[in-house]
């Protein structure tokens, strides 16, 4: 069979990697499509995974827009010629429009809540959404649910175990706390009305947990000089090692935190509204803790985190936590992978 992925952002490189390796294995036809997003092309490249470059996308309403119909029509042509069984995305409004144009059932995965706008733009041109059980949202009578994460479709335990080489490639050893930031650009359609943590909070930050342990900043923008020198010096397929024996991550990144939680490391991140995922991981796990993006939540987060380099115990309860999410939840990148073996076989007997 032939299954069509889009990728859209680098964390869907992620999503999908062990899925398109596993159809690959059992011998069927992958196309991947990908936008030109940050580290996107990057990561497919060090995952060896073959695709085709989409561009780079727009910014502003109009050139939104366009980008829309142009790739609409560009990606019907590549799929016309790759005549796939089933077609597959992340909150991806384009391989949506280009199924039901074609007649083949779309796969629209989604776990952010406030990813409105996109939800209307795929949901309704998907034969299946899919969404963790914690989604916080109805999407309608095409949503079905799955328990577990998408950070469990890249870090669950068959996918994933920690170097610590990296720790030397950091310069710290294994007794030593540390500490990753990390900074968003908040250009995401879904951080509209988010501005995230001042540069005054971050310089803040930054001094009093380097007190604590070494501080590692990850950010998707640029940094003043004096934040530069904390710049994570690892590839961007070292990060999730260096996570996993970290003490803390603090930032303003749902994602990381999440991804934090399931490697057995506590997280503080800042954002108004949260996830289904987190606020799960905190209410559940609890050792993640969401906190507003003002100064009276920034300083509450700061506070939060600085306790918990405090606490010699810290590491071990974060870890134990990690066990019971690794216990209660399924493996995700397996449970695709069957839906959409499913989803390809009823095409091909349709046909």
């Amino acid at each position: 069979m032939r299954f069509f992925f889009d990728i859209g952002h680098p964390a869907h490189v992620h999503y999908f990697r062990n899925v398109i390796e596993l159809l690959g294995e059992d011998g069927h036809d992958v196309l991947v499509t990908s936008r030109d997003k940050d580290i996107a092309l990057e990561l497919l490249d060090l995952y060896r995974i073959p695709y085709v470059n989409r561009g780079a996308g727009a910014t502003g309403l109009v050139g939104k827009a366009m980008y829309l119909a142009r790739t609409d029509l560009w990606m019907l042509k590549e799929a016309r010629s790759f005549d796939p069984h089933v077609l597959v995305g992340f909150s991806s409004p384009y391989p949506a429009h280009v199924a039901t144009w074609l007649g083949r059932p779309y796969v629209g995965i989604t776990d952010t809540e406030s990813s409105v706008w996109q939800q209307r733009l795929f949901v309704p041109f998907s034969r299946h959404v899919l969404t963790p059980t914690c989604f916080g949202r109805d999407l309608g009578e095409k949503h079905q649910r799955f328990d577990s994460y998408m950070e469990l479709a890249y870090l669950g335990r068959d996918w994933f175990s920690p170097d610590p080489a990296v720790l030397g490639e950091l310069g710290v050893g294994l007794a030593t706390p540390f500490v990753i930031i990390r900074f968003v650009g908040w250009e995401a359609s879904h951080d509209r009305g988010h501005s995230g943590l001042s540069l005054e909070h971050k310089r803040v930050a930054v001094e009093q947990l380097s007190r604590m342990g070494s501080v590692f900043i990850s950010s998707e923008k640029p940094l003043p000089e004096d934040l530069e020198a904390f710049r994570c010096p690892l590839p961007v397929d070292r990060i999730h090692h260096a996570l996993a024996y970290a003490s803390l991550l603090y930032g303003e990144s749902c994602t990381m935190a999440s991804e934090a939680a399931v490697l057995g490391t506590a997280a503080v991140y800042h954002d108004d509204v949260g996830r289904g995922y987190t606020d799960e991981q905190e209410s559940v796990y609890g050792h993640v803790s969401r906190f507003s993006e003002d100064r009276k939540g920034s300083e509450q987060g700061l506070a939060k985190a600085c306790s918990i380099m405090a606490d010699p115990h810290a590491k071990r309860d974060a870890q134990a936590a990690a066990t019971r999410i690794h216990a209660d939840k399924v493996d995700t990148s397996r449970f695709l992978y069957e839906f959409l073996l499913q989803t390809g076989e009823a095409e091909a007997r349709s046909r």
